[in-house]
C-alpha cells in the first residue's frame, strides 16, 4: 500500500527532523563538559611552548565535530522531508489510477451484467417460440391428418384404378398380349407403391428440450459471480441490471 509507504516515510521524516532540531537546541546551550572548554593545564603543561597552539586546534577540533553533526542531521533532515513530498505524489497517483480504473470497471460490470440479462431473455424468448412453434403446427398437423384419414380411402381407389388402367395400356407393347391381360387381370394393386403412398401414418409429437440456461452466464447468479468477479471481491458492485435480483448479491460491495 503505497500511502503505507507515504506514512511511514513521514513517520522517519519526524525522526530525523527531531534529531536535527535537538542538535540545533544544543548549539545554543553549553556543550561537552569543562574538560571541553576550558584549558587543562594536565593537557597543556606551561613547559610546552604549543600549549596554546594545541589547545586552540583542539578547541576548532571539536567544534567541527559539532559543527558536522548539526550539517549531517540536517541533511538528514532535509533529504527525508523530500521523501515524503515524492512518496506522497506517487501514492496520490496511484489512488487517482485506481479510482479510474475502478470507475472504468464498474462501467465495464454493468455493461457485462445487462448484456447477461439480455443474452437470457433472447435464449427464453426463442426457447418460448419453439415451444409455440411445435404446439401450433402439431394442432395444424392433427387437423390435417384427420381430414387427410377421410380421403384416404378415396384416394387409394383412385389410384389403384390409376394404376390398373396403365397396366392395361402396357400390354399393347408386348408380344404376348393375352398373358399381359391375365396379369393385369389379377394384379393386386393394393401393394403398388403409388397406392401405399396414399396412406397417412400418424406420427408421435416432436419433442421440444425444456429450456434451460447456464446460470453461469447469468447475472445476478452466484455462479456467476463467482466465474467473473471471483478476483474482485469487495470492488466489484451489486448487480442492478434487470434481471437481478433485489437486494445484496453474493459478492456486494464492501467499498
Amino acid at each position: 500500500d503505497l500511502a503505507e509507504v507515504a506514512k511511514d516515510a513521514k513517520a522517519q521524516m519526524d525522526v530525523q527532523c527531531a534529531y536535527y532540531s535537538g542538535n540545533e537546541t544544543a548549539r545554543t546551550f553549553p556543550v561537552g563538559t569543562s574538560r571541553d572548554c576550558l584549558f587543562n593545564t594536565d593537557r597543556y603543561p606551561a613547559t610546552s611552548t604549543r600549549r596554546y597552539i594545541d589547545f586552540l586546534q583542539d578547541q576548532l577540533a571539536w567544534w567541527d565535530k559539532e559543527y558536522m553533526k548539526i550539517r549531517a542531521s540536517r541533511e538528514l533532515c532535509e533529504q527525508a522531508k523530500e521523501d515524503v513530498v515524492e512518496k506522497e505524489r506517487i501514492a496520490a497517483e496511484a489512488k487517482k489510477v485506481f479510482e479510474e480504473t475502478r470507475e472504468f470497471c464498474s462501467k465495464s460490470q454493468v455493461s457485462l451484467d445487462e448484456a447477461s440479462c439480455s443474452n437470457e431473455k433472447a435464449a427464453e424468448q426463442k426457447c418460448s417460440t419453439a415451444g409455440s412453434c411445435v404446439d401450433t403446427n402439431w394442432k395444424i398437423y392433427n387437423g390435417t391428418l384427420t381430414h387427410a384419414k377421410v380421403e384416404e380411402t378415396f384416394l387409394q381407389a383412385q389410384m389403384r384404378a390409376v394404376v390398373r388402367i396403365h397396366c392395361y395400356l402396357g400390354i399393347f407393347e408386348l408380344s404376348n398380349v393375352s398373358a399381359g391381360i391375365e396379369n393385369c387381370k389379377h394384379k393386386d394393386y393394393r401393394k403398388d407403391p403409388n397406392v401405399t403412398a396414399m396412406t397417412f401414418n400418424a406420427h408421435d409429437k416432436p419433442h421440444v428440450p425444456s429450456c434451460h440456461h447456464d446460470l453461469a452466464d447469468v447475472a445476478g447468479y452466484c455462479v456467476y459471480e463467482d466465474k467473473y468477479y471471483s478476483r474482485t471481491f469487495g470492488l466489484s458492485d451489486p448487480c442492478t441490471a434487470s434481471c437481478c435480483p433485489t437486494g445484496p448479491g453474493c459478492n456486494a460491495s464492501t467499498r
